[in-house]
């Protein structure tokens, strides 16, 4: 594992794919930054984050013959592992918000930015941008985003918190190829929302009332309306609506 650690820059995303140009990066290549001007979240949105408190970081991972159709596999596995690390250290009622952010409770600690590179069918490496909020003590205009430290109290070693994660990362999706049943099972049985009623909003601004049952092996979210009908969903198409 190779870590560049940066005071500042755009995106560790960018970066990291900048670096990748005309030169070999080996793999598993971290790339973690105190501040990020240009740091991204899902649906385009910009990730906020105290300089020096939290870990926003991107790393490498390579495949070769990973077909695209299992695209999804990547946000389960990265999801799981990143699940699994923040459990290690007893962060308390950890869920995974579909497609791939992490919750403690009914607030948001993590955001996972994924970003493919094909050749034909063939997924050949991904770019995995994570932003974990770990020191920082409030998000002003944020009222549904938390860190560690306001979960649990405690202050949290950066450089420590980010090798353990690394470790597992590097473990859970060097078996990618393998595409293990027992990896889906843990994103599915910690799935934020699921068998709970609750409201979304689909990408028309329609308001419904529904029930997450589950996620299929492309990634699509299945919602049971009130009135019994099942709809599937992809990312960007539905956002889930919920309190403080």
């Amino acid at each position: 594992m190779h870590i560049i650690k940066l005071d500042a820059t755009t995106s560790t995303n960018t970066y990291l794919k900048e670096s990748l140009v005309g030169q070999h990066v080996e793999n598993f290549t971290v790339v973690v930054a105190k501040t990020q001007s240009q740091g991204r979240g899902q649906r385009g949105s910009q990730w906020i984050s105290e300089s020096g408190k939290n870990l926003t970081f991107s790393f490498l991972c390579e495949f070769g013959t990973l077909d695209a159709s299992h695209f999804f596999w990547i946000n389960a596995y990265v999801s799981v592992a990143l699940w699994r690390s923040l459990r290690d250290y007893k962060i308390p009622d950890l869920a995974i918000k579909w497609p791939n952010d992490i919750m403690s409770g009914s607030k948001k600690i993590a955001g996972i930015l994924i970003e493919n590179s094909l050749t034909g069918h063939l997924i050949n490496h991904s770019i995995v941008g994570i932003g974990l909020n770990v020191n920082q003590s409030g998000f002003m205009g944020v009222p549904n985003a938390a860190s560690l430290k306001m979960v649990t109290g405690k202050e949290y070693d950066l450089n420590e918190l980010l090798i353990h994660i690394m470790v597992t990362m590097e473990s859970d999706l060097g078996k990618l190829s393998l595409l293990q049943e027992t990896i889906w099972e843990t994103y599915e049985s910690h799935l934020f929302g699921k068998n709970i009623p609750g409201t979304f909003v689909d990408a028309f601004e329609n308001t419904f009332q529904g029930t997450i049952g589950g996620v299929t092996k492309d990634g699509r979210l299945s919602i049971q309306k009130q009135d019994g009908t099942q709809v599937f969903f992809r990312p960007k198409e539905v956002k889930m609506v919920f309190g403080e």
